[in-house]
């Protein structure tokens, strides 16, 4: 018995850290978003932006905290930032219908129609199944998997009928397949958002031109809440591509922030 401690060490040991990546909210922060709820509920929008921004700021992040900084900014007619704010809840809360909702209306308000053809860089949960999963969420179903195929080993060890022995052969093969595959999708996840960097114009409107600087062609202009990948930043100016790869350019950094 004593040769498998290190398998059950090794699963109390990821079973235990597992949440310990997860920032839980302090009462403070609950009192905080609660009286900031109720400015926005008073009609006081640009005060609950304000205090929903310092509460991130604090390293407080929740879906919910997102959505509502969104609508406090859409009701500002503030587009850049509450499509923003949508997309980070939306990252958050990828199933929920109110968010996606939401963030469609503010979309539907952009001035720059030119980027419908190409769609946005945002994910389509519609599109792919496990993207209507958070990365969090596939993380921790291919820690079950493990789990699962960690008992069939176990058994595979310990069972002294043949019968049993052999069905656990069986059902360790697929599960060991559902491992590899969850493993691949979740890596795919995690890298694709590491490498993948997408940016909201915040600025009212923006000048997009060939080149860092404010002495470069003007290419094309763009208003807030337009979707883009950045390329490259270079001191205060980022290089960033339109949906679809077609058009591309430089903005001063401040006109957009990332997500």
């Amino acid at each position: 018995m004593t040769r498998h401690l290190p398998l059950f060490a090794l699963l109390v040991v990821a079973l235990a850290l597992w949440p310990a990546t997860l920032r839980a909210a302090s009462p403070g922060d609950l009192d905080a978003v609660a009286a900031t709820n109720a400015l926005y509920e008073s009609g006081r929008y640009v005060e609950a932006a304000l205090v929903y921004e310092q509460l991130i700021d604090r390293g407080y992040e929740s879906g919910t905290l997102y959505y509502n900084l969104g609508n406090a900014y859409f009701k500002q007619g503030d587009l850049g930032r509450a499509i923003l704010n949508y997309r980070r809840a939306e990252k958050l809360y990828p199933r929920d219908a109110d968010i996606r909702a939401n963030l469609k209306i503010a979309r539907d308000h952009r001035a720059d129609v030119f980027e419908e053809a190409g769609g946005a860089f945002a994910i389509e949960s519609t599109s792919n199944p496990t993207n209507r999963l958070t990365l969090d969420e596939l993380a921790l179903f291919t820690l079950a998997v493990w789990v699962v195929l960690a008992m069939l080993v176990l058994v595979l060890l310990f069972a002294k009928r043949r019968s049993v022995r052999k069905s656990a052969v069986y059902a360790s093969v697929v599960v060991g397949l559902a491992l590899l595959l969850s493993a691949s999708v979740t890596g795919e996840r995690w890298y694709s958002e590491g490498a993948d960097h997408e940016v909201v114009v915040v600025a009212e409107m923006v000048d997009v031109v060939s080149g860092p600087g404010t002495n470069y062609a003007q290419e094309f202009t763009l208003h807030g809440g337009s979707e883009a990948r950045l390329l490259e930043q270079r001191g205060s100016w980022t290089r960033l591509s339109l949906p679809g790869g077609d058009l591309q350019g430089w903005v001063p950094s401040s006109a957009v922030e990332e997500l």
